[in-house]
């Protein structure tokens, strides 16, 4: 709900009087909170959450991430593994977490296993809102819940 009494010097015929601030105080931190869901992919993509590789079993299959349920890793989120090899031949290596612990969190690796090791530098992949996201953040604004 935009108020604008400033631009057009009149309010909408929804509202015949100006809100007082209590209710106009409710809403602000939701509104807040949209704005932050809104940028909150390029953000990701700005300043990426880096972690490492601290164990690896399944004969290079699995893989655990430094980084769990306290830094808000989700199942399914995927890592990727930074490469430093320049050639334009290197195989995307990725890690697919598939178990979130306290402050570790294991994953499958995808692409080039020998890619990975212990102490490698990987970087969580940007998520943007899923559908059910939008339709609920929808419901949520139009009903007030």
């Amino acid at each position: 709900m935009v108020y604008s009494k400033i631009l057009t010097n009149h309010y909408s015929k929804a509202h015949s009087e100006e809100p007082d601030n209590s209710v106009i105080n409710l809403y602000l931190p939701k509104a807040i909170n949209y704005c932050f869901e809104d940028a909150k992919p390029e953000l990701q993509s700005l300043f990426p959450m880096k972690s490492y590789v601290i164990a690896m079993k399944g004969d290079k299959k699995y893989a655990m991430v430094l980084g769990g349920s306290q830094n808000k890793i989700r199942k399914g989120r995927i890592f990727d593994v930074v490469n430093t090899d320049p050639s334009p031949d290197a195989k995307h290596t990725s890690i697919k977490v598939f178990q979130v612990n306290a402050s570790e969190s294991w994953g499958e690796i995808s692409g080039n296993p020998d890619d990975v090791k212990v102490g490698k530098e990987v970087v969580l992949r940007p998520q943007p809102p899923t559908i059910l996201d939008k339709i609920w953040r929808f419901i949520e604004s139009n009903l007030g819940l």
